[in-house]
């Protein structure tokens, strides 16, 4: 008997009871293998969240800085996609694990996601599943304390001028003296949304050290 048939069986069996498999290998039986994540993720070096120049920024002495996983395009793109319309919750939070340990682990006290939109129609924040992610890996706390003041059209459905011209208001916090933040979320595009979430929690009596993403669009 050729020994090779089973050689997988406990992938196999597996993909039986939950039908996926790895985007990159093609591994069955398994979400996503976490070296495979890793692989794909090519993190520049830092931006200053503030004007996009380089971190540490001399315009901006103490300006947050923004970490991304890579462009957004190929393979990290797709991910984005099955994460946000796929249903693939599991996956986000292999994202997450991933980013986790590719980069340092921040001087943070929480991780904080941008919020989904009140208008969105999805079952999860992905932002907050890649938080989830990362603070298992860091043993740091994710808290959902930002979220959208009023009805706000979604940043997918605006032209790049839009979203550099998001309200500053946009964002409130939900309770103050939160310490030192690192904010989350899927893509980076203009990063108004971030910049709005840091002074929001800069208002609330909090500091945002930074920011990270799983990918960088435009």
């Amino acid at each position: 008997m050729n020994a090779g048939l089973f050689s997988d069986l406990p992938g196999a069996l597996a993909h039986l009871v939950w039908p996926c498999s790895c985007p990159v290998c093609g591994a069955v039986g398994v979400v996503a293998c976490p070296e495979c994540i890793v692989k794909i993720l090519e993190p520049p070096l830092d931006e200053c969240l503030l004007c996009g120049g380089g971190a540490p920024c001399a315009s901006h002495p103490g300006a947050p800085w923004l970490r991304t996983g890579g462009s957004h395009e190929g393979v990290r793109r797709d991910l984005v996609l099955r994460l946000k319309y796929g249903g693939e919750r599991r996956l986000g939070r292999e994202m997450g694990e991933a980013l986790a340990r590719v980069f340092p682990k921040p001087e943070v006290d929480v991780l904080v996601p941008v919020p989904l939109h009140s208008e969105s129609k999805r079952l999860y924040n992905q932002a907050s599943v890649l938080a989830e992610g990362m603070g298992r890996i860091w043993d740091i706390p994710a808290a959902r304390l930002l979220e959208w003041s009023g009805r706000q059209e979604t940043q997918t459905k605006k032209h790049a001028a839009q979203r550099r011209k998001l309200d500053a208001n946009a964002l409130r916090c939900r309770k103050g003296a939160i310490g030192r933040v690192l904010l989350g979320d899927d893509v980076c595009t203009t990063g108004s949304t971030l910049r709005c979430a840091a002074e929001c929690i800069r208002s609330s009596g909090g500091r945002v050290i930074g920011a990270l993403t799983w990918s960088r669009s435009g």
